[in-house]
């Protein structure tokens, strides 16, 4: 096996690595947190067929999808 095909694999390894550690950190809102369980919320718009305004019991105004 020659030097070049013995990096090879673990060059691809480390590649698929980082794409992976990247990719998770891209669907992060960053200050939102998930909420512990069911939260009660008043709609006050329907937008269009997947978002909706709601009323959090807090008085907050959020946009749901």
């Amino acid at each position: 096996m020659t030097r070049r095909g013995a990096l090879r694999a673990p060059l691809l390894i480390a590649a698929v690595l980082v794409l992976v550690v990247i990719s998770r950190g891209c669907g992060s809102d960053g200050g939102s947190a998930e909420p512990s369980g069911p939260i009660n919320a008043r709609v006050t718009h329907v937008v269009d067929g997947d978002t909706i305004d709601v009323r959090m019991p807090d008085g907050d105004e959020e946009s749901v999808r």
